[in-house]
């Protein structure tokens, strides 16, 4: 219990040592690796279940088997969902709680890595990307729909930028952000066929 204390008045004493002398810090600084850790560990517990993508956040992980064709879904205020991906319907992205509509702009980077991991239909969708602003943008959410009216979607928020006192702490990534909507649009692709 005292090596508990003693790493929580650690993180303490750093966490404030950074607010006080006004540096910006990221999600990357400010990982909580235990709430991590028991977020993954509730995924490994499934059976049959292996990841080819992964995306963990402090608050929820999302897990994609492309061979089962399953999505794995954690968030710490909800129990771990696996949903087939037949039964994804739609994707949003939000930036400041505005919904984001696609750039036709081709991305080479994005197509690529949606080729690899799911083909033709993977390329294209990674090619299109958004145009966010990061010097404007406090948040980023994800709000994913499916075909059962019993399936409660996903709303997570996946970026933010926090202000305390004269310092901006960012929590996750407009980029994985970006990267999880592709997975999920070349998904609802793959199904329409």
């Amino acid at each position: 219990m005292g090596l508990f204390i003693a790493a929580c008045i650690l993180v303490f004493s750093w966490v404030l040592i950074k607010i006080l002398s006004n540096e910006e810090f990221t999600d990357n600084d400010y990982i909580d690796e235990n709430r991590r850790k028991v977020l993954s560990s509730r995924m490994n517990k499934i059976s049959n279940f292996t990841p080819t993508i992964k995306y963990e956040f402090n608050h929820c992980i999302f897990a994609f088997d492309e061979n089962r064709k399953l999505l794995f879904f954690i968030s710490e205020n909800e129990e771990p969902r696996l949903i087939p991906f037949s039964k994804i319907l739609d994707v949003k992205l939000f930036a400041n709680d505005q919904v984001l509509s696609r750039n036709v702009k081709p991305n080479i980077k994005g197509a690529v890595a949606g080729g690899i991991l799911f083909g033709a239909a993977g390329a294209v969708v990674g090619s299109m990307r958004y145009n966010i602003d990061e010097t404007k943008c406090k948040s980023v959410s994800i709000k994913v729909g499916f075909k059962e009216i019993n399936e409660k979607p996903i709303h997570e928020s996946l970026y933010a930028v926090i202000a305390v006192g004269n310092s901006v702490i960012k929590m996750g990534s407009i980029e994985q952000a970006e990267e999880i909507e592709n997975i999920f649009a070349t998904i609802i692709e793959m199904n329409k066929k």
